[in-house]
């Protein structure tokens, strides 16, 4: 018996561990709330594929991720794909809780978010989306580091297309439908909003020209 003391040992340590992780990702979230942790945060563009949003008034950070790696000759399509959008909002205790989503919507999964200072934190998530074990390895592990490059104080959120087209306005009605649309999937960055419409910009993927204008509210997914 004693010479399988230490295998029960670790067992018993092992499943401590998971069970302080999962209780650390249950904590319970306050709404509309800010915190240290929170105020660390900067809107923008992170190096890495990472596109952030913060709305101050509603505590809300939002975040989209994609990185694609190969190419498949048959689909023409990226081999490996790592892409998920989330939300975090401030705990009890202050620290960010993480709530992510690929992009079909079926599969979501927890973490924190942890800033190291401003403009720059490390995301963990507790289970990731398919392609990220490839992609991102460290998001499963210790969590993976990111860098601000590109601040923009004027994105309130980071929201992803729910339809096929989703077409820009120049104003906040269909009477003024612009030729310009973007696809599903795609990110867009809020600027403003009320009740039906969102202001936002938007890059097509692949491209670097951003384009200005309003989109209504059901062509999104919802945070």
């Amino acid at each position: 018996m004693e010479k399988y003391l230490p295998i029960l040992f670790i067992l018993l340590f092992s499943c401590n561990l998971e069970e302080q992780k999962n209780k650390d990702l249950d904590e319970p979230t306050v709404k509309y709330r800010t915190s240290e942790d929170f105020e660390k945060i900067e809107a923008g563009i992170y190096a890495h594929n990472l596109l952030i949003g913060i709305d101050t008034t509603k505590g809300i950070i939002s975040g989209y991720y994609d990185s694609r790696l190969g190419f498949d000759d048959v689909s023409r399509t990226k081999r490996y794909k790592c892409t998920f959008s989330f939300i975090a909002t401030v705990r009890e205790d202050g620290k960010l809780l993480v709530e992510a989503k690929n992009m079909d919507g079926r599969d979501s999964f927890r973490g924190l978010l942890t800033p190291d200072k401003k403009g720059k934190f490390k995301l963990s998530l507790h289970g990731v989306p398919s392609g990220c074990n490839t992609l991102e390895p460290d998001l499963e592990k210790e969590g993976s580091n990111f860098t601000l490059i590109g601040k923009r104080n004027n994105w309130k959120g980071i929201r992803v297309i729910a339809v096929s087209r989703a077409y820009l306005h120049s104003q906040p009605d269909r009477k003024h439908q612009l030729e310009k649309y973007g696809t599903k999937g795609e990110p867009v960055k809020l600027l403003e909003e009320n009740e039906k419409w969102v202001k936002v910009e938007y890059t097509h993927t692949g491209a670097t020209t951003v384009a200005e204008g309003w989109i209504r509210k059901k062509d999104l997914h919802d945070l």
